[in-house]
């Protein structure tokens, strides 16, 4: 749903296609971390993905994938956020979009 979302928007969010693997990955492991807890599960989520060893994808786009599930839900990213802050500002856009498409889908 996240994927077909993102192609009904690509002329409104503006991103290369790839980002329909990252956002696919994001869906899949969002709800990953209610296998701790389901209290806070996002940030248990993002913990997980973090700390996991994704085949053939690199620590950045891990970080990517962990931020937008860790706001799929409740808060909005922050600065205040370490997650979040550490990215670069294309990707802060990036996971601002890609979360936003995910709290729909979801």
């Amino acid at each position: 749903m996240s994927q077909k979302i993102l192609y009904v928007l690509k002329d409104d969010h503006k991103l290369e296609p790839y980002y329909g693997l990252i956002i696919y990955m994001a869906a899949l492991l969002h709800d990953i971390g209610t296998f701790i807890s389901n209290s806070s599960h996002h940030k248990h989520s993002m913990y997980i993905i973090r700390n996991s060893n994704l085949f053939g994808l690199d620590e950045n786009k891990i970080n990517l994938i962990s931020a937008i599930v860790r706001y799929h839900r409740r808060a909005l990213p922050s600065l205040k956020h370490p997650e979040f802050s550490s990215l670069t500002s294309e990707d802060r856009i990036i996971v601002l979009k890609l979360a936003s498409i995910l709290r729909i889908a979801n």
